[in-house]
């Protein structure tokens, strides 16, 4: 006796939902019963002068003396990559402000935003610089990867290595770019990084 068809196959039935649903989003925290507990949520300090936005490298720049809630963290964009102490994402980050025709939740000075700390183990989704795209395709998980601050996107060469595990690509992710104080998410390739 044969079997004449494939007892395993995956499909979905026409019309039915999306047909395209493979992909990452930008500044997404991954699904973990321990990291999800170093999820904090941090201060955009007034003097801020551009919002923040998931999956972006922060610097964590005070901690209030004598109090232990994460709500008394400040952060700011890092500028260096010696200076990444963790990076933002979307996961529990409800204050974010959209406008009509832009659906990219940016934060800005006073609000809360969500992140992570380097160390934490977390898997998070970030932007992949277009020009790097083929250098990290098919390479070791412990391949130096760095941030380029002008594209903010990981890369492939910089000044100091990220202190991450790279564990994969994916071109049909949803990305943002900011631009004159407007954010668009695009179609592109994000990379799954455990911090």
């Amino acid at each position: 006796m044969s079997i004449t068809f494939n007892p395993m196959l995956t499909t979905s039935a026409s019309n039915n939902f999306a047909t395209g649903t493979e992909g990452w989003t930008q500044g997404d925290f991954q699904a973990d019963p321990t990291a999800r507990n170093w999820l904090i949520a941090a201060r955009v300090p007034n003097s801020a002068t551009t919002p923040l936005w998931p999956g972006m490298p922060i610097t964590e720049t005070s901690v209030v003396t004598g109090i232990t809630s994460s709500a008394d963290v400040a952060i700011t964009a890092a500028t260096t990559e010696a200076a990444i102490t963790g990076f933002t994402v979307i996961n529990q980050a409800y204050g974010g402000i959209t406008v009509p025709g832009d659906n990219v939740p940016l934060f800005y000075a006073g609000q809360t935003i969500s992140c992570i700390r380097l160390g934490s183990n977390a898997r998070i989704v970030v932007p992949v610089d277009a020009a790097a795209i083929s250098a990290l395709s098919n390479v070791a998980i412990n391949t130096p990867v760095y941030w380029d601050f002008a594209t903010n996107a990981l890369t492939n060469s910089g000044s100091t290595a990220l202190p991450v595990k790279l564990l994969g690509l994916d071109s049909n992710s949803k990305v943002l770019t900011y631009a004159s104080g407007a954010a668009t998410w695009t179609t592109g390739t994000a990379a799954l990084i455990q911090i």
